[in-house]
């Protein structure tokens, strides 16, 4: 019987798993299929409360977690070197801090104090989601509030709290809903009796706290459900106000840009050379194209890491005779002062001041070859791209033999550059919001570009890697709420896809396809909303984090007190 309820149980798992990832772009659904984040977590948060102790609970979380990885980021296989290291490592983070969080989630649902779960298990789960998101290991990819990304009017409250609170009123949701099918069980014994066999005939005491507090049940899930009508109705209102109302904006200045999406083998080994030579001849063609030739460009993009030896200003040697030969046909320097339009492309930097600094860096190029401004990546993929540790010889050794390299510094600042463009005889200074691959996961990095004056963000990206659709989709879904929070257009130049121009409304206005070399012709209105979220930050996290941290503390003496004689 006992292996008759373990399978049960873990068919609930794989279940709520499958719909979390498959509400996701994935490999059947380009975009994720729409409306299933607001209940994937239903099955999850069943087998939670039913199983007995603290111990199965973190072995069902082990499962979820291990299967959300398994469905949602499948594409890991392709790391190659990385994938084994990249796939445990995000199991582990997450498994580490759903230890101590499921502990309380799980004293949570035992508590006769129904009228509050629903508000303290939501403040757990966001506090569980914004740990994870932060600081060196930090994983914001496929968060519950990117599963309804598609639901755009809904998704507009990030304006308010950003990704957050989007977060927060989807979980919520995801309780509630919970809870209904807690009363529903409630009147049908049988199904009551069959979801506490799962907890291997222990679930007894959770069937007399059902029955003891059901018209508590009863009193305070109206309420839950009142109240989620009408968060619901809320956000959907004010989001299709905001959308009807965009035209409103003014728009400052209007931006020409031209992106070029090279379509390269990040895996293929190149020279520094023939990708420089290669990058310049698809510019070149597409510069000649009738549309371009009609346009006034203002700048041209290229992805991150488009320049493989370091850029440095003309005076300085090596980098100087480097894009003085190269290409052969016509030096990088000579294009530069042909097409007359400043590039913003990615490129190592070297700190001179300092041996073998290198930063993963975006440079602003005039056409005289000199940098208007430069911006390096802060926050960098753990071990692929920078290690803490790599300083010390022993773990750089054991890296370098794992064919692991971690070649990058984290840039010290976030700060906009300058983007110089021409209009009715006079220079206007357009401030560009530099965000290097999936930094754009990472709201802080977004909303202080925009707090310091940025009018566009800007990504340049290189998720070739990953080498399927699906990873492109993932981080194009990433980029949406980072437009709607800071209330700035946002055009992303990446290698393979998606190169795509994303309003501050969250609408993925042109794109190009993935995984084909391609240009993007953009005029940008430079239209500003000013959000609430630029003034309170991540303040909704953090309440739910000292929410859940109160929660656990009182939990704890509550459980001291009962324990004594």
């Amino acid at each position: 019987m006992k292996t008759k309820y373990y399978l049960y149980g873990f068919f609930l798992l794989s279940l709520s798993a499958l719909l979390y990832a498959a509400s996701l772009p994935n490999f059947y659904f380009e975009k994720g299929i729409p409306g299933i984040g607001f209940f994937c977590l239903v099955p999850f948060f069943l087998v939670l409360f039913f199983v007995p102790t603290i111990r199965h609970a973190y072995y069902s979380i082990t499962i979820w977690s291990s299967l959300y990885i398994l469905f949602t980021f499948y594409w890991l296989k392709n790391f190659r070197e990385y994938a084994a290291f990249t796939f445990f490592s995000v199991l582990i983070l997450f498994s580490l801090l759903y230890t101590p969080i499921l502990a309380v989630m799980k004293s949570i649902m035992n508590t006769k104090k129904n009228a509050y779960r629903p508000f303290l298990l939501s403040f757990a789960w966001l506090a569980f989601e914004y740990i994870r998101s932060r600081g060196y290991l930090g994983f914001p990819w496929g968060l519950l509030s990117q599963t309804v990304h598609q639901s755009l009017s809904f998704i507009q409250i990030a304006q308010i709290g950003g990704e957050w609170l989007v977060n927060l009123f989807v979980v919520y949701g995801n309780v509630v809903l919970f809870e209904a099918l807690l009363y529903y069980l409630q009147k049908n014994p049988a199904a009551l009796k069959l979801c506490a066999s799962n907890s291997l005939n222990t679930a007894t005491p959770t069937i007399r706290v059902l029955d003891k507090t059901r018209q508590q049940s009863a009193q305070a899930l109206s309420f839950h459900l009142v109240f989620l009508f009408v968060i619901y109705a809320g956000s959907v209102s004010f989001g299709f106000y905001s959308l009807q109302n965009e035209s409103k904006l003014p728009a400052q200045h209007t931006v020409h840009t031209l992106t070029i999406q090279q379509n390269f083998d990040s895996w293929q080994q190149t020279s520094p050379e023939r990708t420089l030579e290669k990058l310049t001849s698809l510019t070149n063609k597409f510069l000649e194209t009738p549309e371009v030739k009609a346009a006034d460009l203002d700048m041209i993009l290229w992805s991150e890491t488009s320049l493989l030896f370091p850029y440095q200003p003309k005076e300085i040697g090596q980098s100087y005779v480097f894009y003085n030969t190269n290409p052969k046909d016509e030096s990088f320097f000579s294009f530069l002062n042909r097409i007359q339009t400043p590039l913003l492309t990615g490129v190592p930097f070297l700190n001179r001041q300092e041996t073998n600094v290198y930063y993963n860096a975006a440079s602003l190029i005039d056409a005289d070859g000199n940098i208007l401004g430069s911006y390096s990546k802060n926050q960098l993929v753990p071990m692929a791209e920078y290690s803490p540790l790599q300083s010390i010889a022993f773990f750089s050794d054991l890296l370098k033999s794992l064919n692991i390299y971690s070649p990058w510094t984290p840039g010290g600042s976030i700060h906009p550059i300058e983007l110089p463009i021409q209009r009715d005889g006079q220079v206007e200074k357009i401030k560009l919001g530099l965000i290097i691959c999936f930094e754009d996961a990472f709201s802080f990095i977004s909303r202080e570009h925009a707090q310091k004056g940025a009018h566009l963000l800007v990504n340049l990206s290189n998720v070739s890697w990953a080498s399927t659709p699906v990873s492109q989709e993932q981080q194009l879904v990433t980029s949406k709420f980072r437009a709607i929070e800071t209330g700035l257009p946002l055009i992303r130049s990446t290698n393979s896809g998606i190169s795509s121009l994303v309003d501050p409304w969250g609408r993925v206005v042109q794109s190009a396809p993935i995984f084909q070399e391609a240009m993007l012709l953009s005029s940008i209105p430079l239209q500003k909303n000013n959000t609430l979220f630029l003034v309170i930050g991540d303040s909704i996290a953090l309440f739910c984090l000292v929410a859940f941290l109160l929660t656990a503390l009182l939990l704890y003496y509550e459980q001291r007190r009962a324990s004594k004689p």
